[in-house]
């Protein structure tokens, strides 16, 4: 009966934790998020669209400068994978910066490190997702005929891409 009774309070104190963490998370990961999903639009469009902004030297540095604030403030609530995705974006971010200049940025950029920025942004936004446990509350296609793909699914498949 101790043996229950202790299993359960073990329960609740582990599910009071994640439940609190996870409020967190997501209170916090809003602001995260809305940065770098702002500049992953700017990076797609690069000012094709008259709300967006074109992507040049100084608007990397004004990203990392206000993404990397955030990051100090808020990652203490990354799980490890999301850690890793940080500091990925971080360095995509400060290798543009340190090898252009503003006058061959755009070359640059547009040859070696627009793609690479979108793919660590897209796998920060799922990682940041992961952490406050999007894939796990998705529908799942258990036996595949619905051909639903799940953000695991494909945050797995950009890994892939990527590595």
């Amino acid at each position: 009966m101790i043996r229950i009774e202790r299993k359960k309070a073990r329960y609740d104190i582990e599910s009071t934790f994640y439940n609190q963490i996870t409020k967190s998370r997501i209170d916090a990961f809003k602001v995260i998020y809305e940065i770098i999903s702002e500049f992953a639009k700017d990076s797609k469009t690069d000012g094709l669209i008259e709300s967006r902004k074109k992507i040049n030297r100084q608007s990397i540095i004004d990203f990392i400068t206000m993404y990397d604030l955030q990051d100090s403030k808020l990652s203490v609530l990354f799980s490890s994978e999301t850690g890793g995705c940080s500091a990925s974006l971080r360095k995509v971010c400060y290798e543009i910066i340190e090898k252009t200049t503003d006058n061959d940025f755009q070359e640059i950029f547009d040859n070696e490190y627009r793609i690479p920025l979108i793919k660590q942004i897209g796998l920060l936004e799922f990682a940041l997702k992961a952490d406050i446990g999007i894939f796990v509350l998705e529908y799942k296609d258990f036996d595949g005929t619905l051909g639903i793909r799940s953000y695991e699914d494909v945050l797995n498949t950009k890994r892939k891409q990527i590595t």
